[in-house]
């Protein structure tokens, strides 16, 4: 008797779904040749985290996680100030205050604040004095820029770099508090208008939420209350990629299901994504190699958010 062997047809993983409603088409990034049923995730934030190697006795191996909230782009400053093989490192933000929670050799992911996680692994005991950094920098182009000052004021807007949690669209800023040579602003949101962080003029460069940084400074005329003017930000579209748990760029969150064969090994190509509503085979779909049973968990219920139903 001959045994026949075949492959995947694609969309076999597919039990069931809302037919047009359920696909999107989009970007999936290049370097990748993945087929029918991948998972995917998007890459929707505009950062990426790096760590330089100690300067000082110790070696320590060291592994920056996912980003938070309040992660904001610049070199954040760890210092050990507890020796020994579970040396205790303070962290310092890139605008140089200390955060509460310090970084501990030898305690697993720890959640720094919700600016990232990180873990530290002993090597060679740290010394008091050792230092690193955690540099989190822009990882993606876009746009930026402000309008003109509309009111009494006559002071002048820097703008510096994008943050992690920028979005596409007019953020609105106003002058809500007056003071001689100062004052405050504060920031809304696109579309939401929902607030977002407070900035003194005169406080020099200010992240704002970790959607931007913004140095505002007092002209002749001071700013009185209602001064106001708006920043722009145009990002790129955010491309898909394979579902990865341990990234750090948006694709940690299982978001879709490749629908089609697609291999974008040498440029960004246009594909169709299974993104809501349906139900899906387990033994068909593709994961990343070396995926955890924990990661595949939370990979699942991220899926089930967009009513995408992971079926055994």
């Amino acid at each position: 008797m001959t045994t026949l062997l075949e492959g995947n047809h694609p969309v076999e993983w597919l039990l069931s779904d809302e037919e047009q409603q359920s696909v999107d088409v989009g970007t999936l990034a290049s370097g990748q040749n993945l087929k029918s049923g991948a998972v995917l995730g998007q890459i929707t934030k505009n950062t990426t985290a790096t760590s330089t190697a100690v300067t000082g006795t110790g070696v320590v191996t060291r592994t920056v996680g996912a980003l938070g909230v309040n992660a904001i782009v610049g070199t954040y400053t760890l210092t050990c100030i507890t020796a020994g093989a579970t040396a205790v490192y303070e962290v310092e933000l890139p605008t140089g205050e200390q955060l509460a929670t310090n970084a501990v050799v030898g305690s697993g992911a720890i959640n720094i604040d919700d600016h990232f996680t990180l873990t530290l692994v002993n090597v060679t005991n740290s010394a008091v004095g050792d230092v690193f950094t955690v540099v989190v920098a822009a990882a993606t182009t876009g746009t930026i820029a402000n309008s003109a000052i509309v009111g009494t004021g006559n002071g002048t807007i820097t703008l510096g770099a994008i943050g992690g949690l920028a979005k596409s669209g007019v953020y609105s800023v106003r002058l809500t508090e007056a003071a001689s040579g100062a004052g405050t602003f504060s920031v809304y949101a696109p579309l939401t208008n929902e607030f977002i962080a407070d900035v003194t003029v005169g406080g020099g460069a200010t992240s704002v939420g970790n959607h931007f940084t913004i140095t505002i400074a007092d002209g002749s005329s001071d700013f009185v209350v209602g001064d106001n003017f708006t920043v722009t930000i145009q990002l790129p579209v955010p491309k898909w990629t394979q579902h990865d748990a341990s990234a750090i760029n948006g694709s940690q969150v299982a978001a879709g299901i490749l629908y089609n064969d697609v291999d974008a090994s040498s440029s960004d190509l246009a594909a169709t994504i299974f993104t809501r509503m349906g139900e899906v085979f387990d033994g068909k779909l593709t994961w990343k190699t070396n995926i955890t049973a924990a990661q595949k968990a939370q990979a699942v219920a991220d899926l089930s958010t967009k009513f995408i139903i992971v079926r055994a």
